[in-house]
């Protein structure tokens, strides 16, 4: 019976763009289709109206994974604020399975994408005019209209820094 139930949630969530999966603390996980975004202002329509704080990652990347730990005081901070967190992943997609676990044993909250090569490249121009990928780790806080505000925004565990670039933003 579970597998039928997990089978067909699987082909129904496979027609909406976001398909939200519970993660260990009974919050929201929100996983993106990598196909639906194939430019950086597709993205970011998704989320007007709202400041946005974008972790650009990858799983081989330690110095990103070692920040996650940071993020339950992320989470504080944007509480009850009209601010989200979006992990953009540089993995290739056949790397899935190995995303969705590091996102499971982080307890990431937020929206998840692993950018396809072409939300990559625009992507990198509209941080830094090229096609070629940026260092990361990388954060990034997006304004209410979509516009990338900072382009090297405080990390996690830069908890002062970066309440003092949300605040700045929302009032």
């Amino acid at each position: 019976m579970k597998v039928i139930i997990f089978i067909a949630s699987a082909v129904l969530n496979a027609s909406i763009p976001f398909t939200q999966q519970p993660n260990h603390t009974n919050s929201t996980t929100t996983y993106l289709k990598t196909e639906d975004y194939n430019s950086w202002n597709e993205l970011t329509s998704e989320f007007k109206g709202n400041v946005v704080y974008v972790d650009i990652w990858a799983t081989w990347c330690k110095p990103c994974i070692e920040e996650f730990v940071h993020y339950p005081e992320v989470e504080g901070l944007v509480k009850n604020q009209p601010i989200k967190l979006l992990f953009l992943s540089i993995d290739r997609s056949k790397h899935e399975k190995k995303w969705r676990k590091r996102i499971e044993k982080y307890q990431l909250e937020g929206y998840h994408l692993i950018a396809n090569r072409a939300l990559q490249k625009d992507l990198w121009q509209h941080i830094h005019q090229q096609d070629t990928r940026v260092p990361i780790p990388r954060y990034l806080i997006i304004d209410q209209q979509g516009k990338i505000m900072d382009k090297d925004a405080p990390k996690p565990s830069e908890r002062e820094a970066l309440k003092a670039a949300f605040d700045r933003l929302i009032q």
